[in-house]
């Protein structure tokens, strides 16, 4: 079985708000993972006054109690307890705290609480279960039936993000992105459009249900998503679907309905893309905060919903300049266009803020310095988070205008020869020591070879790289 992401773990346990559910997690990730059973804990039936709902001893160890919780304060929750066992005079041998929260200086804290009750005490934060998540089959076979039983919102195709409000239905997009993610480029774009549009169509798809989609429902549902004319991709979208249906299989035709629909493969993937899309999200969203907050500290300037503000000035770059925007994230390109572009655009988003008068400038130049952190140095998930949204703005305006053109450019790439002279080759190689996110030249030509643009050197660009080097 294919491992999961660890920081994908992290995100998605994060979103359990119930503790029903995060005690039926629990109890089935610690039995793969320590190999014994739990049986409801003996106090259980006053309805937790003893401070013990959602608790559990281990089978056959009556005075170890293993208590989840999802509160958002895990220590006040573990000294709760622990002075709730106390007070109630219940005998136990061990205490094992279960948490899908971050427990800062836990081992600090079990020294303490085990000198102060003299009891033994451990602490499974969420960390406990990234460490243990590929451990075995059946961990991961238990974070798998979690995901597809309670994570229902992202199962859904291109059911991740997009900042700003561009487009009505932003899903074939994000969708589109994600299917040229997975296919390294190498692939026609008519054949990942097609593939984007058929499996949004079965979307609502369920075989279980008897709910399926004939080939001329699936060719009406595909102008819902598309400006252009959909003839210009009917014979593409017939072949896809025979080509689809077969080994393996991404869609399924069902015989015995006589339609098409998703199979659980590929719901399963589009629910694994979308947990990473929606991870990055919250990750990019958390770093820029915290970057924003520290340099408005310096002038001790306090704002209200930071993260809305970051996020209207994203959809204001892209909405001015996302091709030079998603230029510059992909390729290193148009800096200089961008530059000269990003304080006017900040300059306007503040203006048009709530922000009050007096702190408008200090939270303009605050703003500056974040972004052109986040571009320049930011870190892998923030770098990652707006090349995909730059991949994904690429999407929206290719599908936007005439396939045909698209298909056309898609095709000259592989013709092309290109002279690569020392205005690009000595800032690749000045890049060497830098993280492989933030090596643009070195990326761009990389990236050129792999579409099949053929690059080349000659004589003269050779003795011009052997002046510069001397």
């Amino acid at each position: 079985m294919e491992g999961v992401n660890p920081k994908e773990v992290e995100f998605a346990l994060g979103k359990i708000d119930n503790g029903s559910i995060f005690e039926k997690f629990g109890q089935s990730f610690l039995s793969s993972v320590l190999g014994y059973e739990f049986i409801p804990h003996g106090g259980i039936k006053d309805k937790g006054i003893d401070g013990l709902e959602h608790s559990f001893n281990q089978k056959g160890y009556i005075k170890r109690i293993y208590q989840f919780s999802i509160e958002k304060s895990p220590l006040s929750k573990l000294m709760s307890t622990l002075a709730k066992l106390k007070d109630n005079g219940i005998e136990y041998d061990q205490l094992t705290f279960v948490t899908n929260q971050v427990f800062k200086d836990k081992d600090t804290f079990i020294d303490q609480a085990c000198e102060k009750y003299k009891k033994s005490i451990r602490i499974f934060d969420i960390s406990w279960f990234v460490v243990n998540i590929n451990k075995s089959p059946a961990t991961v076979t238990a974070y798998s039936v979690f995901i597809d039983s309670y994570l229902h919102e992202f199962s859904i195709p291109g059911k991740s993000y997009i900042v700003g409000d561009m487009v009505k239905d932003p899903r074939l997009f994000v969708f589109l992105r994600q299917q040229w993610d997975s296919s390294n480029k190498d692939s026609n774009l008519d054949r990942i459009l097609s593939d984007a549009l058929i499996i949004l169509a079965l979307e609502t798809t369920d075989p279980a249900k008897g709910i399926v989609k004939k080939e001329a429902e699936i060719l009406e549902e595909i102008p819902k998503y598309i400006k252009f004319d959909p003839k210009l991709l009917r014979n593409t979208i017939l072949e896809r679907l025979k080509y689809l249906s077969g080994k393996p299989k991404k869609i399924q035709y069902h015989n015995q309905l006589g339609g098409y629909c998703l199979p659980y493969e590929t719901r399963q993937l589009i629910q694994k893309r979308n947990i990473e899309d929606s991870y990055l999200r919250d990750t990019f969203r958390s770093n820029v905060e915290e970057r924003l907050k520290k340099h408005l500290k310096i002038d001790g300037v306090v704002i209200k919903d930071c993260v809305v503000l970051i996020e209207e000035l994203i959809n204001n770059i892209f909405y001015n300049q996302g091709m030079e925007f998603a230029d510059f994230m992909l390729k290193g390109e148009s800096q200089d266009v961008i530059e000269k572009a990003l304080p006017d655009i900040i300059s306007s988003t503040v203006d048009n803020s709530s922000v009050i008068q007096k702190n408008k400038e200090n939270v303009k130049a605050a703003l500056l310095l974040t972004i052109r952190e986040v571009v320049y140095t930011g870190s892998e998930e923030e770098v990652e988070f707006l090349k995909r949204l730059s991949n994904t703005y690429l999407m929206l305006f290719l599908v936007q205008c005439d396939p045909k053109l698209c298909m056309y450019f898609n095709s000259l790439a592989a013709r092309l020869n290109i002279y690569v002279c020392t205005s690009i080759i000595i800032p690749a190689l000045s890049e060497y020591y830098l993280e492989p996110i933030h090596k643009r030249h070195w990326n761009l030509l990389k990236g050129a070879h792999e579409v099949g643009v053929r690059l080349i050197i000659n004589e003269t660009i050779l003795h011009e790289l052997i002046a510069h080097f001397r």
